[in-house]
């Protein structure tokens, strides 16, 4: 409730709904839009882009994780890389991916990614180093196979 508030004391405050509109007003264009239809379009888009970023950052961070994880040379070489695409802001990808790849949901889709794929990475690379080498042979004995075994 403080939220809404707040939001609607600076929408007075700031008395231009170009800027920061009332909830109200907001709330009108939200119903408009989904008697017209378009709001599922729209909801449904951004979904989908949603749905291909977290498919695409988790992927290759899965990959990427477990390789740094079982590859001394190969952390050695990228965790500097690892680190720093955990420490650049996301502000600053998504202007990159703007630039060098335009204004389109190929860029947008791209910049989240970066941003969330270092984090899983990092955290796939952690749980590969720190597993128990007894459990491992205990399912090698067992003749679990390989993916039972990443699992």
């Amino acid at each position: 409730m403080g939220v809404m508030t707040l939001w609607v004391l600076l929408s007075f405050l700031k008395s231009d709904p170009d800027v920061l509109p009332q909830p109200w007003q907001v709330a009108e264009v939200i119903i408009e839009e989904y008697h017209s239809g378009r709001l599922w379009l729209h909801a449904s888009a951004t979904f989908g882009r949603g749905s291909v970023t977290f498919c695409l950052a988790m992927s290759v961070g899965f990959v990427t994780g477990l390789l740094l994880g079982t590859h001394r040379k190969l952390d050695n070489f990228f965790s500097p890389w690892i680190i720093l695409l955990q420490n650049l802001p996301a502000l600053v990808v998504i202007v990159l991916c703007y630039l060098w790849i335009g204004l389109n949901e190929t860029a947008a889709i791209l910049a989240v990614c970066i941003n969330k794929t270092a984090m899983v990475a990092v955290t796939i690379r952690e749980g590969s180093k720190n597993f128990s080498r007894p459990i491992f042979e205990m399912a090698k004995i067992y003749k679990m196979s390989k993916m039972a075994r990443l699992r």
